[in-house]
């Protein structure tokens, strides 16, 4: 029996493409990103008057794979859609981060947003069932950290339950 030279075996396993093994840093972020899975109510958001009422007593975060919807709840039993992110994270960089990129944001008196493909980048922390985003105001830099003192500028969501 004739054996294979080192180029047959080398053609022959080009014949079965084998997947490339996650890495330890595409692990930690699948783990990250599977923790943020579910809806999320808005306790603190940072608006003022009548867009913080509408956030943080009538809407909701859903998070889907890598998709981040905003809903209002609407009329009874409807949901509109008020914005939608993909997510990206870097949970291994000190502190986490967070990107957003625009996907949709819901047209004001008919005029489509601006904002429509640019990124929100930003930090981000869990802890149990709470999740809090610091992201950037000019657009361009990442916060390096969260704000010393209070919560100024920090965007906090609780879990939803799931109903049994």
């Amino acid at each position: 029996m004739q054996s294979l030279s080192t180029a047959g075996l080398l053609a022959l396993a080009s014949l079965f493409p084998v997947a490339p093994l996650p890495t330890a840093k595409q692990e930690d972020a699948k783990k990250a990103l599977e923790a943020l899975q579910g809806e999320w109510r808005i306790s603190r958001s940072g608006a003022k008057g009548e867009i913080r009422d509408l956030l943080e007593k009538h809407s909701k975060v859903v998070v889907k794979g890598t998709k981040v919807a905003v809903q209002a709840l609407a009329d009874v039993n409807k949901e509109v859609k008020l914005a939608q992110f993909t997510l990206k994270l870097a949970p291994g960089k000190k502190p986490k981060e967070i990107d957003l990129k625009i996907e949709y944001v819901v047209p004001v008196a008919g005029a489509e947003s601006k904002a429509k493909g640019k990124t929100v980048k930003g930090t981000y922390s869990l802890e149990g069932d709470t999740l809090k985003l610091y992201t950037d105001d000019d657009g361009k830099a990442r916060p390096g950290k969260f704000p010393p003192k209070g919560d100024e500028g920090v965007i906090t969501l609780k879990r939803l339950k799931k109903a049994r």
